[in-house]
């Protein structure tokens, strides 16, 4: 369920097939395993403590998500721009883990994203982008301080649920989810209708 994300984020390079126990990469560069449970991730959504970089605001920040959930990649897109360390919890919509008793403590709603700093949980996205933009972006990039820059900002949160995310979404339905998950065809014409709607809200701010 849970997993740590360090500060630093690249794709991990796979060592090429060992023909004997030579070629084998050097066992220093291998993280041990951990020899009890009790540093695994709890299975209750409980997350273990994340231990802050060298440098980096002591922080204890869980992600709870579904990378289906375009909100949730909002939340972890930013985190990892801005190099934080934290939990990421994934949250199995298919199985059913939203609707559980111990995801229901953290987001009764039973939606993804919920996000918790220490004692502080937000269970709206754009709340949370805020959120994290103001106490770790020390430059000001993402959430700027300027008040005519910040505006535009909040501009964009507010509108874009209910534009530009609802209709990307039904063209995305109508066009691939629709056919993967129904015997339907493509709904070309639900599609085209999407994506005219998309058009005109694609830059009006």
């Amino acid at each position: 369920m849970g997993q740590n994300h360090s500060a630093k984020y690249s794709l991990p390079r796979t060592p090429p097939v060992a023909a004997d126990a030579s070629s084998m990469p050097s066992t220093d560069l291998v993280p041990p395993v951990a020899a009890d449970a009790s540093v695994m991730p709890s299975t209750d959504l409980v997350p273990p403590v994340v231990e802050a970089a060298s440098g980096m605001p002591s922080t204890d920040l869980v992600l709870y998500i579904n990378h289906m959930s375009q909100p949730s990649r909002a939340l972890t897109l930013l985190a990892r721009a801005l190099d934080l360390e934290y939990t990421e919890t994934e949250i199995d919509l298919l199985k059913g883990e939203h609707k559980n008793e111990a995801y229901s403590k953290i987001l009764p709603f039973g939606t993804v994203p919920a996000f918790k700093d220490g004692d502080i949980t937000i269970v709206e996205s754009c709340a949370a982008l805020r959120y994290i933009a103001s106490k770790y972006d020390t430059s000001g990039k993402w959430y700027p301080d300027d008040f005519a820059a910040r505006i535009r900002v909040d501009q964009f949160l507010d509108w874009h649920h209910t534009t530009l995310r609802k209709h990307g979404v039904g063209y995305f339905r109508n066009l691939v989810s629709y056919p993967l998950l129904t015997v339907n065809e493509t709904d070309s014409h639900g599609a085209k209708a999407e994506k005219k709607k998309l058009n005109q809200v694609n830059n009006p701010i």
